[in-house]
């Protein structure tokens, strides 16, 4: 698992924002999930791959620094799930060994998520 574990084929370099630990950010739906994972280290699958992961994937973030974040945050993360999920599901940085396209996308679930969400269209 060492070489998958080393995998950045989307050579995504960025630290994890602070935020990732802190909540504080504008973006209402990042500091939402933020929020309950600080205070149940759990999130369902739509916090994690859907909003926390595609902010990941766009962003640039370091594998290493994601998949850090998740085995540290979650009281059910163990690294033979949390690894393929955020290499190759989430940051899609595996070279499709897991995965033929990333998981970012909006479907019917994330997109009951974000409508329950209020936002502030000036952010």
């Amino acid at each position: 698992m060492s070489d998958y574990k080393a995998s950045n084929h989307l050579k995504g370099t960025r630290a994890l924002p602070s935020f990732y630990w802190t909540g504080d950010t504008q973006m209402k739906c990042l500091r939402q999930c933020v929020t309950e994972t600080r205070a149940n280290a759990y999130a369902n699958h739509i916090q994690r791959l859907m909003v926390l992961g595609n902010f990941a994937l766009i962003a640039g973030l370091h594998p290493d620094e994601v998949n850090g974040w998740h085995l540290l945050v979650y009281a059910d993360a163990y690294a033979w799930v949390e690894l393929p999920n955020v290499t190759g599901l989430i940051l899609f940085t595996d070279g499709e060994q897991l995965a033929s396209k990333p998981y970012a996308a909006v479907d019917a679930d994330s997109k009951r998520f974000f409508e329950g969400l209020e936002h502030d269209e000036k952010v």
